[in-house]
C-alpha cells in the first residue's frame, strides 16, 4: 500500500513539471484515410463547417461528410478558398482561376462579363460595404462593384502580382499580402489608390502571407522568413510576435485565440504563448490552414488531412506509459476529467 501511495505521489509531481500540450482528434474525409490536402476552412452562418481541398469540396454537419465534385457543377476539384457573403452564400476559389456560388447546396458560377482569371484564386473577402474583392497568385487583385469587375495590377501600383491574402483594416483599406510587400488599397469609388509597405517602411520581410486584424485596429502579418509581426498602421511600427529568431519555415496561416497564436508552417504546426513570446511545435507535418469555430476548437488542415483540438479547453500531460486529462473552466483553473481515447501519430 505504501508503495501504491509512493507511486501516485510521484506522478502527481512529475505531472505538475511537464510542459501542457493540447490533444488532437484527426478526421478523415476520404474512404481508407487517403491523404487530402485542406487548402482552407470555414464554417458558415447556419453552423456548417466546409473544407476547401485538393480532391474537392466537403460539407460537414458534424457527424458526417457532403462531397461536392466535378459532376456537382465544380469548375475544378481543386478548391483554393472559402468566403461566405452578408446573406449566407458561399463563395468558393479555385486553382484554375474561376469561383462558384454555393446556395442550398446549389453550385452556380460566378460569371462577370469582363471574365475571370486564369491563375489560382489564393483569397476571397467582401468588405464591409458588400464589395467583392479577391486575389491570385500571378494575376493580381480584383474587385467587383456596380456589376463590373475591376483588376488591380503592376500598371496601377500593385508591388507584386503574386498574392496570398486579403485583409480589411479598421478605415475600410483592403490590405493585399503579396511577394513584394503589403498592398494597403484605398477604394474611391469605382477607382482605387494603393500604397505600399515593404523593406523600406521597416518590414523585416517583403513576402507577406497572411494578414489579419486585432480589436485594437493594429495588423498581424506572417512573412516568408521573419514570422509574424505585429504592425501599427498609426505608428507605422512593427515588433516581432516571437522573442526568438523564426526558424519554423514559411507560413501558410496562423490565428490569434485568447493569448495564444496558432501558426500553420511548411515546418509544421506551433503555438505561441503571446504573454511571454515564447513558442512550441506540435508536428513537423507541413501545416496549410487554421480555422477558430464558434465552439472554440481550433482545426487543423495540412497537406495529408485534418485535424481538431480544443487548445486551452482540453489538455494532458504526456509521459511513456500514462497520460492524464484535464478541462479548463471559466476561470482557467484545470479540473481532471476522465475520458476514454486513443492517441494517433
Amino acid at each position: 500500500m505504501k508503495r501504491l501511495y509512493t507511486l501516485v505521489f510521484f506522478i502527481f509531481c512529475v505531472q505538475v513539471v511537464f510542459a501542457q500540450s493540447p490533444f488532437f482528434q484527426p478526421y478523415f474525409l476520404l474512404k481508407k484515410n487517403e491523404p487530402v490536402k485542406i487548402n482552407k476552412i470555414l464554417q458558415d452562418k447556419t453552423g456548417f463547417v466546409w473544407f476547401a481541398t485538393d480532391r474537392g469540396l466537403f460539407k460537414f454537419d458534424g457527424i458526417g461528410y457532403r462531397r461536392f465534385l466535378g459532376f456537382d457543377n465544380l469548375p475544378d476539384e481543386n478548391v483554393t478558398t472559402l468566403a461566405q457573403d452578408s446573406v449566407g452564400r458561399l463563395w468558393v476559389g479555385f486553382k484554375n482561376g474561376k469561383i462558384s456560388i454555393v446556395e442550398n447546396n446549389s453550385i452556380t458560377s460566378f460569371e462577370p462579363a469582363e471574365g475571370m482569371p486564369s491563375q489560382p484564386i489564393s483569397d476571397i473577402l467582401f468588405d464591409k460595404e458588400g464589395v467583392l474583392w479577391f486575389s491570385t497568385l500571378n494575376d493580381g487583385v480584383y474587385y467587383y462593384i456596380n456589376s463590373r469587375l475591376y483588376r488591380l495590377d503592376d500598371i496601377d501600383g500593385m508591388p507584386d502580382l503574386f498574392c496570398y491574402d486579403i485583409e480589411e483594416d479598421a478605415s475600410g483599406n483592403i490590405w493585399v499580402g503579396t511577394d513584394g510587400g503589403i498592398a494597403i488599397c484605398t477604394r474611391k469609388g469605382n477607382s482605387v489608390e494603393i500604397n505600399t509597405v515593404n523593406y523600406s517602411s521597416g518590414l523585416p520581410d517583403n513576402i507577406i502571407k497572411k494578414i489579419t486584424r486585432r480589436t485594437d485596429g493594429k495588423m498581424w502579418i506572417a512573412t516568408e522568413d521573419a514570422g509574424v509581426i505585429c504592425y501599427d498602421p498609426k505608428s507605422k511600427k512593427n515588433a516581432p510576435a516571437l522573442k526568438e529568431k523564426w526558424n519554423s519555415g514559411s507560413i501558410s496561416d496562423f490565428l490569434i485565440v485568447d493569448d495564444w497564436m496558432w501558426v500553420a508552417t511548411t515546418k509544421g504546426l506551433l503555438s505561441v504563448d503571446l504573454s511571454n513570446g515564447t513558442s512550441s511545435s506540435y508536428s513537423s507535418d507541413p501545416t496549410t490552414s487554421l480555422y477558430n469555430d464558434v465552439e472554440g476548437s481550433i482545426w487543423i488542415g495540412s497537406k495529408t488531412g485534418l485535424q481538431r483540438t480544443l487548445g486551452k479547453q482540453l489538455q494532458f500531460f504526456g509521459m511513456e506509459g500514462w497520460s492524464k486529462y484535464y478541462r479548463c473552466d471559466n476561470r482557467g483553473q484545470r479540473r481532471p476529467v476522465v475520458i476514454k481515447w486513443k492517441v494517433f501519430a
